[in-house]
């Protein structure tokens, strides 16, 4: 399975249409259409801005076996550390938003049956 069907797979799993997915890329619809139908590579920013917007993990994305899909070794690295950052901040993201003053009251966690 080739990375740009694999793209469009996750864009409509968030159910955005292409115009509203390049909207929020910042990149133009056609370029959008482009990456997803394999016609182009996509850039290495673009592609972690969608994992970011998607929410997929890159690595099951660039599983792939299509030699013209390959990256360079550099990028590898730089998509691992970028892909590093966004899961610390997701984590942070979610434990803001469960415990907002930084504090877990055990009476919260506690199972309630009755």
């Amino acid at each position: 399975m080739k990375i740009g069907y694999k793209l469009a797979m996750q864009r409509d799993k968030k159910g955005l249409t292409q115009t509203e997915a390049a909207k929020l890329l910042g990149i133009s619809r056609s370029s959008l259409s482009a990456y997803e139908n394999d016609r182009n590579k996509v850039p290495l920013s673009v592609f972690i801005k969608m994992a970011y917007l998607y929410e997929f993990d890159v690595f099951e994305i660039l599983r792939v076996n299509d030699p013209k899909n390959s990256i360079e070794e550099s990028d590898i690295n730089r998509l691992e550390q970028a892909h590093e950052w966004y899961w610390e901040r997701r984590q942070e993201r979610i434990l803001n938003e469960l415990v907002p003053d930084g504090v877990i009251y055990l009476d919260d966690v506690t199972d309630k049956k009755s």
